[in-house]
């Protein structure tokens, strides 16, 4: 086999596991999660390991074919660079750790059978299947979290309150995050002030509803 279409078939591969991945998170096979960020890249990597040999050319074909995947994210908006560019120093190393161990299994124990070879490839696979499953029963038994952040201003409570509680327009210098994508937030509307009442925020894609436990002025 030439060695570019090693270099083609490797890329492919490579997009089309990430493919594979992503649509199983897409469907709600399995969520955001130790499966989604740990086991997916690994297992790509793990596949890629066992099946191709290990050398500079076959990482620059890997590489080609995260770089795909991940445009075709952008591009199609399915995700946004900002998702992509947090994703990528924990997705790339995954990646990598699986291939080195692919590949160095494949080396020491796979050399004589060609039936262990497929055996141990699909290891990861199956795994894949039932941790994100497992992961999905779990996910609906976390108790919720509270968060609460603080922002201290040099003017009367009264006036913040008043200022914060319904925003027509929200102008001002983007941050680098939105400048590379995040989404901007445009207004907040609160519908009434008391306990229970809707406060809905509306960005450039899109808007977050949020509901009012306590009023505080």
């Amino acid at each position: 086999m030439s060695r570019t279409k090693k270099f083609l078939i490797t890329a492919v591969s490579t997009f089309l596991l990430c493919i594979a991945g992503f649509t199983l998170f897409h469907f709600e096979l399995m969520g955001l999660g130790f499966t989604f960020f740990i086991l997916v890249p690994f297992s790509i990597g793990f596949f890629l390991g066992v099946k191709l040999d290990w050398n500079i050319f076959w990482v620059i074909a890997v590489a080609t074919g995260l770089a795909a995947f991940f445009f075709l994210l952008i591009t199609s908006q399915l995700e946004g660079l900002v998702c992509v560019i947090m994703l990528l120093p924990l997705f790339i190393p995954l990646i990598l750790f699986g291939l080195l161990l692919g590949y160095d299994i494949r080396k020491r124990l796979l050399k004589e059978s060609k039936n262990n070879n497929i055996k141990i490839t699909l290891y990861p696979l199956i795994i894949l299947l039932f941790s994100g499953g497992i992961e999905h029963f779990f996910s609906s038994k976390y108790d919720h979290a509270k968060v609460e952040s603080t922002i201290y201003l040099p003017y009367d409570a009264a006036i913040v309150y008043d200022f914060i509680k319904s925003v027509d327009t929200l102008e001002g210098e983007k941050s680098f995050l939105m400048n590379l994508g995040l989404s901007v937030p445009q207004k907040c509307v609160l519908e009434k002030e008391e306990a229970g009442a809707k406060r809905i925020c509306y960005f450039q894609d899109g808007s977050i509803e949020e509901k009012v436990i306590d009023i505080k002025r």
